[in-house]
C-alpha cells in the first residue's frame, strides 16, 4: 500500500485564500488592510497601514510554488 503524497501548501490553500487570511489578520493586529494595493506600476497582494490615509507599514506578496519570474 502506497502512502498518500505529503500535504503541502499548494494542495491545501489557494493564493486568494492565503491573501484573504493575511488581510483578516490585520484586524487582530489593529491595522487597516487593503488588498491588491497599487504602488507605481506594481500591485501588492495585501498591505497593512497604521492609518487609512497613510503609507503601508507592512506589505505581503503571496507566491505559491515555482519561480517568481517564471512565465
Amino acid at each position: 500500500m502506497r502512502n498518500p503524497p505529503p500535504k503541502t501548501i499548494e494542495n491545501i490553500l489557494s493564493h486568494d485564500e492565503i491573501r484573504d487570511m493575511i488581510w483578516r489578520i490585520s484586524s487582530y493586529e489593529g491595522k487597516i488592510s487593503e488588498k491588491e494595493y497599487q504602488i507605481d506600476n506594481y500591485q501588492i497582494d495585501v498591505v497593512w497601514k497604521r492609518i487609512k490615509a497613510g503609507n503601508p507599514s507592512h506589505a505581503f506578496e503571496v507566491h505559491i510554488g515555482g519561480k517568481a519570474n517564471q512565465k
